[in-house]
């Protein structure tokens, strides 16, 4: 691999696994007790945290190490294994160089604890800190967040609160009930459902009907609900 193809970010996730014994031949050790990396106990596994590189320049992956836990991870855990990741793939020449997980309870606060540790590193320095994530070995990493998790999150928001903007010093705000009145009047494209917009019917845990929502083809239909209001209340 060229040294442009070797730069990529650490992805990872935590899922929740089925409670098993396996005995792994090759290894000589059963598999399926709660293992995080540094010890193993008699405690069955419920959960796994799983870290995964992927390339940046050019499209390759690979799963490189999980463990297991009972109830998960705690944050401090995950920063450790997180900096032990970080160092092994820049010992086998890889330059990483962005982690990226969803937002999980456990994630943002081990992802504040690295940007603490870094903004100390440079007060103990008497510096300036400009990192804009955190660093590990005098190297910057970006902590990034999945889009596709913050795509829900801003549905859900949407969805409960309202959302005040500016556009060309002009104050606005955005607000669900738009989408749901848009969608009685029968202004929203054809295939979306009451499961796309009724907050006790949609599943949130799926991204396409957040997807769906904040697409093109719904921003134009809400944008001609407009126009044709305002032509109608000129032509009043």
């Amino acid at each position: 691999m060229t040294a442009k193809e070797k730069v990529c970010y650490i992805a990872f996730d935590e899922m929740s696994v089925k409670q098993h014994l396996q005995y792994s031949q090759r290894m000589d050790m059963i598999i399926g007790f709660q293992e995080n990396g540094e010890e193993r106990n008699r405690t069955f596994a419920s959960e796994a945290l799983v870290l995964m590189a992927r390339g940046v320049h050019k499209l390759w992956y690979q799963p490189f190490t999980f463990y297991l836990t009972e109830k998960g991870m705690s944050s401090a855990e995950i920063v450790v294994h997180l900096k032990s990741a970080i160092k092994h793939l820049r010992d086998a020449g890889f330059q990483v160089v962005a982690t990226v997980c969803d937002q999980g309870t456990r994630n943002k606060p081990a992802y504040n604890a690295l940007r603490d540790e870094t903004r100390q590193k440079y007060i103990r320095r008497n510096e300036e800190c400009r990192t804009f994530g955190f660093e590990i070995d005098d190297e910057e990493i970006i902590p990034l967040f999945d889009p596709p998790h913050l795509l829900k999150c801003w549905r859900n928001n949407l969805m409960e609160k309202d959302i005040l903007f500016t556009i060309n010093d002009e104050r606005k705000k955005a607000s669900w009930k738009h989408i749901r009145k848009a969608y009685d009047s029968g202004l929203l494209p054809g295939d979306i459902t009451e499961f796309y917009i009724d907050s006790t019917k949609v599943n949130k845990m799926r991204v396409k009907y957040a997807a769906a929502i904040f697409s093109n083809r719904c921003a134009q239909a809400l944008q001609d609900g407009v126009e044709e209001s305002k032509c109608y209340k000129n032509h009043s």
